[in-house]
């Protein structure tokens, strides 16, 4: 039977010892008491999760400034590439090679 103390997840403590419980039931067999627990377990995590996290992608501007910061790279450094990535044509199609195009 199903351990009986599983319970909604209301606190950030309840959260992170839920978090402790999930993981020596990674490798649970399918179709067992660990897999059912594994299974409800994840159901309320995640739950908890939607309610007080922000799971919402970052706008482009932060992406932008996490991306340079993770890097360490220098505005200046950033601004090149970007202008360099920018006026790239792109990989040329080999000569005598038809370009399909989308338009019809």
């Amino acid at each position: 039977m199903i351990d009986v103390n599983i319970r909604p997840i209301n606190t950030e403590d309840e959260y992170k010892a839920a978090l402790a419980q999930i993981e020596p039931l990674m490798d649970a067999e399918p179709g067992s008491e660990d897999e059912a627990k594994l299974e409800l377990l994840s159901i309320l995590i995640i739950d908890y999760e939607k309610q007080h996290f922000d799971m919402r992608p970052p706008s482009l501007p932060v992406a932008i400034a996490y991306h340079i910061e993770s890097r360490g790279l220098t505005r200046e450094g950033t601004v090149a590439a970007l202008r360099e990535a920018a006026t790239d044509q792109g990989p040329q199609p080999k000569e005598g090679v038809r370009q399909s195009s989308s338009r019809r």
